[in-house]
């Protein structure tokens, strides 16, 4: 960490509020929230128990790589040959099946969502415009008072960072989301070490 004051993070008892995180964990989670966003608002939204709905979701494990094994990983026993009669349509799954189904079907769209987030990247990217995150400090309500900080929301645009932060968000890198997150703040202001460490950070417009 940039300075020698944020190295001792929860001296004071900052630590004590869960929402406390390193910024770069920060993003991370509102990057969760807005892939999940996505996936609900970006899916089949007639429920499985309608016939578009299972033939929607049906469709959808027939025609992507790993639908079979999905339908098999939430625990669909019936035979290969009854699923592929699911898939032509010649067969309907009965009720317990139709919420294997259901499951099967979210599984396999949330592993091909993340498996490649160009998508996040050019949405975030905005052509060229980027977005604005919303810096929130540290809760500092398990602080005694006389340790505690005047500090405010803050506000900053991310615009070439987005490629290096969802790699790192991606991959799980810890260390690398952390590090991108440093040098992003750095030119907030004298104070920008105060942000190493935040309560959330929220993506205006995304």
């Amino acid at each position: 960490m940039a300075d020698t004051g944020w190295q001792r993070f929860g001296l004071y008892g900052a630590d004590g509020m869960p929402q406390n995180v390193h910024g770069g964990l920060a993003l991370a989670r509102s990057l969760e929230e807005l892939v999940q966003r996505f996936l609900r608002e970006g899916g089949i939204k007639s429920p499985v128990t309608s016939t578009r709905g299972i033939n929607g979701r049906l469709k959808y494990l027939a025609t992507h790589e790993g639908g079979m094994t999905a339908l098999r990983q939430a625990g669909v026993a019936v035979t290969d040959g009854t699923i592929r009669r699911w898939f032509n349509r010649s067969q309907r799954p009965g009720s317990a099946n139709r919420e294997l189904v259901d499951t099967a079907y979210w599984t396999l769209r949330a592993h091909n969502m993340l498996r490649n987030l160009g998508w996040l990247k050019r949405h975030l990217d905005n052509k060229g415009r980027g977005i604005t995150l919303e810096i929130y400090p540290v809760d500092q309500a398990a602080v005694r008072d006389k340790y505690r900080r005047d500090l405010n929301v803050r506000t900053k645009k991310a615009r070439r960072e987005w490629p290096a932060f969802i790699d790192a968000f991606q991959n799980g890198n810890k260390a690398a989301l952390e590090a991108r997150w440093e040098a992003f703040i750095r030119d907030i202001d004298s104070d920008w070490a105060a942000y190493t460490f935040v309560s959330h950070v929220g993506l205006i417009g995304a």
